[in-house]
């Protein structure tokens, strides 16, 4: 079968999950992708932030289930990355991890594993404010947005209208 080889970078926010099997009665599309590098990235306010932790998550078909379960799930943590307080109350903006993967993540359209997730946990997810005290409400702490950036290279295979699709493109040049 034809395949197209593309470098790709993809960034998923902390929450977001990219699918990687087609949905029930979505049309199949088949690839292969070794993701090379991570980067994890924090964005937060001007108040001092607090330690977090920001995974990628790999959610698995459990084939230790019985079959007739097809709700079951096992979740692996590929990676992650621990943001510490920064020290001496400066904050910046933005903190960035490069992680090179010692060897290539092989994901594809037709194993076990079905979606990638991104996952932060705040060590501590509320502050008290001075007047928060006197009401016994807590309020929530600066905005902080978590993202994972993946690179690597992706193989697709074409199907037959695609290749029908880049045969007309090329007889028309």
């Amino acid at each position: 079968m034809p395949y197209v080889t593309t470098p790709f970078f993809l960034a998923l926010k902390a929450g977001e999950e990219l699918p990687l099997r087609p949905r029930k009665g979505a049309e199949g599309f088949s690839f292969t992708t070794l993701l090379t590098s991570l980067v994890f990235t924090r964005r937060c306010g001007k108040e001092a932030s607090i330690p977090s932790t920001l995974s990628l998550v790999v959610c698995c078909d459990d084939v230790n289930k019985d079959k007739k379960n097809s709700t079951a799930t096992n979740s692996y943590t590929l990676a992650s990355h621990t943001f510490t307080k920064a020290s001496g109350g400066d904050v910046s903006a933005d903190e960035s991890v490069v992680v090179s993967l010692p060897s290539p993540i092989l994901l594809t359209s037709r194993g076990n594993a079905f979606s990638l997730v991104v996952k932060s946990t705040d060590e501590k997810s509320v502050k008290l404010s001075s007047d928060s005290k006197i009401n016994g409400t807590a309020e929530k702490s600066p905005s902080t947005a978590y993202e994972i950036t993946m690179h690597g290279s992706q193989r697709t295979f074409l199907t037959n209208e695609q290749m029908q699709l880049l045969s007309s493109a090329g007889r028309s040049l």
